[in-house]
């Protein structure tokens, strides 16, 4: 189905009281004063929609989409074409990581010059074990605005080092907060830095921002993410309810099952993320690509998650960053989808808790929004960043 632009009537409100309405295609809201031109430049705030969601983190089974991609003529439903071409970094290197007596590699991209007047940002892509290339539509933040942007693939996936042989209690968060320090330590902008984090890696930035408190990082972005595991889960069940009963019911008994490699499981899950993942068609190619990348290596998928979107048992089960985001001190931009995984319940926590917060919500995006509404979406991103 191609869905056109939705003109959506949206409340403008402060915690002082209602302001008004206003006509838009994405919507707004602020918790704080204190944003300077970026509340005068985009208005205080505005209510959001809700649907429910399920896991930030992927697990794809991809026959279906490539099949379908390969069968499209490549036209976006949403008026942007799913994939640009995407130009060369202007750096690539390894970092590398000792933990313990071992050491490591870190593989990095940058676009853009790290020791120009331009504050850069870091890229913390989602899974856990999903490779950078799937967020590389975020290099426009370079091309169109001159910010400095690094990627990287966090260990254990991607151009980083792999190692399948490591015990459960080997990959856990802190490993990935020590890798992020060690990251801008090595590229020597540990003093003056922006994150943002897509899916799992919005989990990341935000436990980094309130747990660490880097005295250097100057604006947090947390794109498509829960701010807790618990809740996630109680979103998984409405989710699920609003897919067609037999898809819902089939995925159900097959999950119960174990069999997760059977094509009526993966042609269920076909449905769900076209719905809730991402709603372009086909898909761009650099996100096949990354879950491909996810497919040949899920070590830390299946150990930090578990074996598919709606069987968590993995390290992260318990995890919460709700009662740590007051930590949290510099300016947030936090984002979703009108139909992402990532829905109004799970983010609630950021709006509510965090000082200086400004929610994002994308009217025609699921769970990526900078692919599926693109030129939007890097406005928005670096808008909020230059402030």
């Amino acid at each position: 189905m191609t869905l056109g632009p939705i003109r959506m009537s949206v409340w403008l409100h402060d915690r002082s009281g209602v302001l008004g309405t206003f006509e838009s295609t994405d919507i707004h809201k602020t918790r704080r004063a204190g944003f300077g031109a970026w509340n005068s430049g985009w208005g205080l705030a505005v209510v959001f929609t809700v649907l429910q969601n399920l896991m930030p983190i992927f697990s794809f089974t991809l026959k279906n989409l490539r099949a379908d991609a390969a069968n499209s003529s490549g036209t976006s439903t949403h008026g942007e074409h799913p994939t640009a071409t995407m130009q060369q970094p202007t750096t690539t290197g390894t970092a590398s990581f000792q933990v313990n007596e071992e050491v490591y590699q870190t593989a990095y991209k940058v676009f853009g010059n790290l020791s120009s007047d331009k504050r850069p940002v870091v890229v913390l892509h989602g899974g856990p074990g999903v490779p950078h290339n799937y967020v590389l539509a975020l290099s426009d933040l370079y091309h169109k605005f001159q910010v400095p942007v690094v990627f990287y693939d966090q260990l254990g996936c991607g151009m980083s080092s792999h190692l399948p042989e490591k015990p459960k209690d080997f990959w856990k968060i802190e490993l990935f907060m020590d890798e992020l320090d060690n990251l801008l330590a090595h590229l020597g902008i540990e003093a003056n830095f922006d994150l943002l984090g897509q899916s799992w890696g919005g989990m990341l930035a935000s436990t980094y921002a309130a747990l660490r408190r880097p005295g250097g990082l100057k604006h947090l972005v947390i794109t498509n993410s829960p701010a807790s595991m618990a809740l996630w889960e109680k979103s998984a069940a409405i989710l699920l309810n609003g897919l067609p009963d037999e898809v819902k019911e089939g995925l159900l008994r097959l999950e119960k099952e174990g069999k997760y490699e059977a094509k009526e499981y993966q042609d269920g899950m076909s449905v769900f993320y076209k719905k809730h993942v991402c709603r372009l068609d086909p898909w761009p190619e650099e996100v096949l690509e990354a879950f491909k990348l996810l497919d040949e290596d899920p070590t830390v998928y299946h150990t930090m998650n578990g074996p598919s979107e709606f069987t968590i048992v993995g390290s992260i089960k318990s995890w919460s960053i709700i009662d740590d985001l007051h930590h949290i001190a510099c300016p947030t931009l936090v984002i979703n989808g009108a139909y992402d995984e990532a829905q109004d319940l799970c983010v609630n926590p950021f709006f509510e808790r965090i000082h200086q917060v400004k929610w994002v919500q994308f009217a025609n995006s699921s769970h990526m929004p900078f692919i599926e509404e693109r030129v939007r979406y890097i406005e928005v991103v670096a808008v909020f960043l230059a402030t």
